[in-house]
């Protein structure tokens, strides 16, 4: 009795799986023809995309379209192996890779081209077009990819896209050390600016008239400057280098054009340097030859100077500093009035023409004092002269005072004396007499020896002995009286010319 509800229930379950499985069969069947009216889209999809992309991805996408649709009405679809239908998908998914290559296809070929370009710019050493196109190759490229990356499948593109990216990395490190180029270049650019205009502002001053001369020493400068900077230019190597070796980049083009426009101003320059510095050397000659007549100027006036300074300052001095003085004047002037005194004043600031200036005032106050002190030296002698002139008569009054004190002194004196010898002779002749009186008296006393103090007589021939005697006496007395004449005469002389 169980037995037959089970068999009954059996069969039930088997009419429903029979059932469900007609159901599976029915809509899988529907899912698949809807399926394979999307195969066809992508069949045709993969079939047009050697002509229009376009196209092509319209009807893989329709494709896709009907995938769905199938898989929404049995999911099988996506698993089955019934009916080719996994061969089918991996035909519709390689038919879609081949789509994409179709697109990236030409996107990359436009890219190795421009690669091909930038590789024959870098060989000709023109680093920027070469950048420019290897940066194209790199845009396309990355589209390409972006795009899909099997294009790298197909080994003529991949090989040369490896190539392309070689001529890439040796070109971003010759832009490395383009960038250094430019880097320096842009410094020696901004160096020889600045030589040039150093050089043009040295020319512009040795271009005005009139001040060339002045302005040697600031032409000069900046022309050493111009100079300093140019060479200091030349130093970057890697700028250099590349000027020489890549003449067609703008940066070497401007290098070379600056550097030309630097030497040929600095050659002028030069050159006119050169012209002023003989017209300033004739200028200067000119200049020393009025300073040496000024120095004589100066060494008369201090001359002058010397002779009307100081404590021992005498009057006969006085007219020969004046002729100094008026040498020195002389000298001035005629330093003054040559042309190398005027090219002094005209260029004021040269180390010639402060010296001839100093000479110059150094004269002229010389000249000054010279005047002043003359001036004072000849009225301190004026009074010092009314003064002497004084003292000078007062001297011949005392003086003549004098005289005639000392006349009357020496009158008196005289008279005195000859009232002396006059008394004296007085006496003198009273005792001659005196003495004559008392020898004769005593010729017949007799005679006292000279050899003892006694008298003794005489014997022998006494009376001739007294007539000797007589004469004898008589002779002296006349001699005496002849030397006392002579003595008085003498004396009357002495008188007559005391008086």
């Amino acid at each position: 009795m169980l037995l037959k509800p089970l068999l009954v229930v059996l069969c039930i379950g088997c009419m429903a799986i029979t059932n469900l499985a007609f159901a599976d069969a029915k809509s899988f069947s529907q899912a698949v023809d809807v399926y394979m009216k999307g195969f066809k889209e992508c069949v045709d999809a993969h079939a047009a995309r050697g002509g229009n992309i376009a196209i092509a991805k319209k009807k893989y996408k329709a494709y896709l379209a009907y995938k769905d649709q199938a898989a929404a009405i049995d999911q099988s679809i996506l698993t089955s192996d019934r009916r080719s239908l996994q061969k089918n998908q991996r035909y519709c998914e390689k038919a879609y890779e081949n789509i994409l290559i179709a697109e990236a296809e030409p996107i990359v070929k436009k890219g190795i081209k421009a690669c091909e370009q930038a590789k024959s710019a870098f060989g000709t050493g023109n680093l920027q077009e070469a950048k420019i196109k290897i940066d194209l190759f790199d845009q396309q490229n990355t589209e390409a990819l972006s795009i899909t990356e099997n294009i790298l499948g197909i080994y003529s593109i991949a090989s040369k896209v490896r190539v392309c990216n070689r001529i890439k990395a040796k070109i971003l490190l010759a832009e490395k050390g383009f960038q250094v180029e430019e880097e320096e270049s842009q410094l020696v650019i901004g160096q020889l600016i600045d030589a040039n205009n150093q050089c043009n502002s040295a020319k512009s001053l040795s271009n005005k008239p009139g001040d060339k001369l002045n302005n040697i020493d600031k032409i000069q400068k900046s022309l050493n400057k111009s100079r300093a900077l140019s060479k200091a230019a030349k130093k970057y190597s890697e700028a250099i280098t590349a000027m020489n070796k890549h003449p067609d980049r703008d940066s070497s083009k401007q290098m070379a054009l600056l550097f030309d426009k630097a030497s040929v101003c600095a050659l002028s320059v030069s050159t006119s340097l050169s012209k002023a510095r003989a017209k300033k050397s004739t200028a200067e000659k000119s200049i020393d030859a009025a300073s040496a007549t000024a120095k004589k100027a100066y060494d008369n006036c201090l001359a002058g100077e010397s002779l009307v300074t100081g404590k021992l300052v005498q009057y006969k001095n006085l007219d020969e500093a004046l002729k100094y003085y008026d040498e020195a004047k002389k000298y001035r002037q005629t330093a003054q009035k040559h042309p190398g005194g005027l090219l002094a004043k005209k260029y004021s600031k040269w180390a010639s023409s402060k010296k001839y200036r100093h000479l110059i005032n150094k004269t002229k106050t010389c000249e000054k004092t010279v005047t002043t002190q003359h001036k004072l030296r000849k009225t301190e002698y004026s009074q010092q002269k009314d003064k002497r002139e004084l003292e000078k008569a007062e001297a011949r009054r005392k003086l003549l005072e004098d005289q005639r004190k000392e006349n009357e002194a020496k009158t008196k004196r005289l008279e005195e004396e000859r009232a002396a010898r006059e008394l004296a002779e007085a006496e003198q002749r009273a005792k001659d007499q005196a003495e004559a009186e008392k020898r004769k008296s005593g010729r017949n006393a007799p005679v006292r020896s000279r050899s003892k103090n006694s008298w003794t007589d005489l014997v022998g021939d006494s009376d001739e002995e007294d007539d000797l005697f007589e004469e004898d006496d008589l002779f002296d007395e006349d001699e005496e009286g002849e030397d006392e004449e002579g003595e008085e005469g003498e004396e009357d002389d002495d008188l007559d010319d005391d008086e």
